[in-house]
């Protein structure tokens, strides 16, 4: 069950990341009037604010962990930087002068990458054994995502414009941030060969 719900809430981070990959430099150029050599510079902006605070995060969910427990460490900070995430797209999304936007949209991001030690180390809390499984379970969820969002946003953006298309990711945020309450990392998963044929079958290959 922790597992269901930590890859659900991962789906989230895939279709939001995905967007800057695939969608913020043309938001920049046709929505907010950027030039293209302009676009190009600030479209760098989400990615700049991941790289920080990305190990930042990591730090923060074991020392959150070492002082709380693993439910305020993994879950709260895991929460808290979805509920973040999803304001500051809204934000941003909702702004009217283009340069707030970029800020706003790139603290969003940032705010996103700061989950993301949290997810990470909670498969090695749930299942130490066979963390290599079980992330690329949660990483699967990422992945559908990622795999939704390139084409469903120019989708809602076409039909319902591109602020519509930002909220939804909003929303998204705010619906991992509650997939996370299911998440339990203290208690561990109870990983039976007997149960799990796809387990028994990693645990067969490993030298």
């Amino acid at each position: 069950t922790d597992l269901w719900f930590l890859s659900a809430a991962y789906f989230p981070l895939g279709y939001i990341l995905y967007i800057y990959f695939s969608w913020f430099y043309l938001y920049l150029v046709n929505v907010r009037g950027f030039s293209m050599l302009s676009g190009g510079w600030y479209s760098t902006a989400p990615f700049l604010a991941g790289a920080i605070t990305s190990p930042i995060g990591g730090w923060l969910s074991d020392a959150l962990s070492r002082r709380y427990g693993k439910r305020v460490g993994r879950c709260g900070l895991g929460v808290g930087s979805l509920l973040i995430t999803s304001c500051l797209i809204w934000a941003g999304a909702s702004a009217t002068d283009p340069y707030l936007a970029i800020i706003l949209l790139a603290l969003g991001s940032a705010a996103l990458f700061l989950s993301a030690g949290a997810f990470w180390a909670t498969t090695m809390d749930l299942a130490s054994t066979y963390a290599g499984t079980v992330s690329g379970f949660m990483n699967m969820g990422g992945n559908l995502g990622g795999a939704i969002s390139p084409t469903l946003t120019p989708y809602i953006a076409q039909q319902y414009g591109w602020e519509t298309a930002l909220f939804v990711a909003a929303a998204l945020a705010t619906v991992g941030a509650g997939f996370w309450l299911g998440v339990h990392p203290e208690r561990a998963i109870e990983l039976q060969e007997k149960e799990s044929p796809m387990l028994q079958e990693a645990s067969e290959v490993r030298p």
